[in-house]
């Protein structure tokens, strides 16, 4: 509350702080307008031994109590001053002469609302008693503190006790918490409700099947664990319950994606249809409840289950979501996108068969040759050699030059570049990228598999979040300029001796590089188009510009199609991958790696 300035060279400061005070002792915010009262708190208030009656002695008269009519109305509806002038009369005679609690700028009608200052339940009768009593305090330390310590409070009158039936806010362990606020919701949203009550019920309200409710799995539970600010006024305004208060995400190989702005309602709720907010551009859900007016929303659908799946990917959906139910993005995607180990996608499966029966046959190659010069062995005594030597290698002094050598001479290159600058370049804008983005998704996988609690896993996994829209946008750019300058370099110098020793180019590897990335630029600006352009994703500075121009073209039946060719570009990459001459990506470093670390520089030779 705002309290009056006063312009006084020596005492102004001094009269702030009293009047500071006068305002935090009328306790300044006010009146609550929930309908569950803490017992405690109550007890220890200046109107705690008084009986509820003589507030709310209108409510003996009412024929129904709750009334449903009245869920949705403001606290300023009930309030009246002569709830307080009957023990209060002196108080209402001081703001007749035009002040209160030492303000004199609120008008008559301000001041003689009182709850706009006190709460009438937990209002203490002196500063001294509501600075001595710490609620949050243990048991013994916080009753003592008044009187002897007492296990239990005292019991109120009949009246009382039937009004704090409904009323009482339940301590955590109270095994009849769940059944009480249950009590007072079905009230309304029971299908159970007599003539009377129904007639008084708002227009549109949600009816709850009380029996197949107790068969629902949140059926023990309080209802204000979902819906915290439901039993207050102004009832129909409450925000939605957040079900992250009690689980986890799912990871994308549950979700099929991270599903970041998809509300867990839409697909978790049975009898919902998922709606897009216009404003923030979440999906959120409408209750369909059917010709009777009942809900089902509380009879869970199992995320397995593919309805759940259907409600938005579906043909003429109003949420952007693609038509297809797509499958979630695999262990071969992990080179570019925060991806999963997934492998049940037919495209993963032939992919990842040619790249292992491509890999046995190079391995084949190499076991030909001999760990020693001069001596033969056997396949199983060379695997146990080099086994042998991987092992003792990581449990010696030579993994710190072994890891020199795999970030110095493996990941950055160094021989290429003090032979070949420009190539080293070229190769640099192509194979350093894919290097941040597989770390990128590698970190997003472990956190969201172990971590999904930590904010900054779900930053990795948001493909519309500055940093990482304009960062894949970003590298996703550096391979398209790699090939580019590679192309223009060749056609610069199509005789160009090729250094010894180093690989020539694989143009057709090369080719399924720029077609992957390319198509997947035309993916990020229809996703960005059908989802209405999100927040966040305008950093994404290529596949935003792509979406402008598809903006009011419906591509949610397209965008699954385009979203396999890409897929199927990936695919068959990983499978050429082992008979191209890029293999020499994973073959070098690890050649590398095993020479600096073995006793004898002719192992392999």
């Amino acid at each position: 509350m705002p309290t009056k300035r006063i312009r006084s060279d020596r005492n102004g400061k001094v009269c702030l702080l009293i009047l500071a005070a006068i305002t935090l002792l009328c306790r300044g915010e006010g009146a609550r307008a929930e309908w569950l009262i803490d017992p405690e708190g109550f007890h220890v208030s200046a109107h705690g031994r008084t009986s509820c009656l003589e507030c709310h002695g209108e409510i003996a008269k009412k024929k129904t109590h709750p009334s449903p009519g009245n869920v949705n109305k403001s606290l300023e509806d009930f309030f009246r001053v002569e709830q307080c002038e009957d023990c209060h009369i002196d108080v209402l005679d001081e703001i007749d002469e035009g002040a209160h609690g030492g303000l004199t700028e609120k008008s008559s009608e301000e001041l003689t609302y009182c709850i706009g200052c006190h709460e009438p339940h937990y209002q203490t009768s002196t500063p001294a008693r509501e600075s001595k009593v710490d609620l949050s305090r243990p048991a013994e330390e916080k009753c003592s503190a008044c009187h002897e310590y007492r296990d239990v409070l005292p019991r109120l009158s009949a009246e009382d006790e039937g009004c704090m039936e409904c009323h009482q806010r339940s301590a955590a362990d109270d095994p009849k918490a769940a059944q009480r606020i249950s009590m007072l919701c079905f009230y309304c949203h029971g299908t159970n409700k007599d003539q009377e009550q129904a007639s008084e019920s708002p227009s549109g309200i949600a009816l709850i099947d009380v029996s197949a409710y107790t068969s629902s799995p949140h059926s023990k539970l309080s209802c204000l664990v979902c819906h915290p600010d439901s039993a207050q006024y102004g009832h129909a305004d409450q925000a939605p319950g957040d079900c992250l208060a009690c689980h986890v995400r799912h990871d994308e190989k549950i979700a099929h994606d991270a599903h970041l702005n998809v509300s867990c309602q839409a697909c978790h709720l049975r009898g919902v249809i998922p709606v897009e907010d216009e404003v923030s551009g979440q999906v959120r859900w409408g209750i369909d409840r059917g010709p009777e007016g009942v809900s089902r929303s509380h009879q869970m659908v199992r995320g397995s289950e593919e309805e759940s799946c259907r409600r938005c990917h579906a043909k003429g959906n109003q949420v952007g979501a693609a038509a297809m139910v797509l499958p979630a993005k695999s262990v071969i995607c992990m080179a570019c996108h925060p991806a999963t180990l997934s492998v049940g996608d037919t495209t993963t499966i032939i992919a990842l068969l040619f790249f292992l029966v491509g890999f046995v046959g190079a391995g084949s190659v190499w076991f030909s040759g001999s760990l020693d010069a001069g001596i033969e062995r056997s396949d199983e005594n060379k695997v146990l050699g080099i086994t042998k030597s991987i092992l003792s290698a990581l449990f010696s002094l030579r993994l710190f030059s072994i890891t020199k050598v795999l970030i110095l001479d493996g990941l950055l290159q160094r021989r290429l570049f003090r032979q070949a600058k420009v190539r080293w370049a070229i190769h640099a804008l192509i194979f350093l990228p894919f290097v941040f983005r597989f770390a990128w998704g590698l970190v997003g996988l472990g956190a969201s598999l172990c971590r999904p609690d930590w904010p900054g896993t779900w930053i990795l996994l948001d493909k519309n979040h500055p940093a990482t829209a304009f960062l894949f946008d970003l590298t996703g750019v550096m391979v398209i300029l790699g090939i580019l300058c590679a192309v223009v370099r060749r056609a610069m110098k199509p005789s160009e001796e090729i250094l010894a020793g180093m690989p020539r180019p694989d143009w057709a590897a090369n080719g399924l590089l720029a077609g992957i990335v390319l198509v997947g630029f035309l993916l990020e600006g229809m996703r960005i188009a059908m989802t209405g352009s999100p927040s966040g994703a305008e950093f994404a500075f290529v596949g935003y510009g792509l979406s402008r121009l598809l903006t009011g073209v419906d591509l949610t039946g397209l965008y699954g199609y385009v979203w396999y060719a890409h897929a199927i570009l990936t695919g068959v990459f990983v499978a050429y991958l082992p008979f191209s001459r890029m293999i020499h990506m994973i073959t070098a470093p690890l050649a590398l790696a095993l020479n600096s670390g073995s006793e004898h520089r002719d192992i392999g030779e």
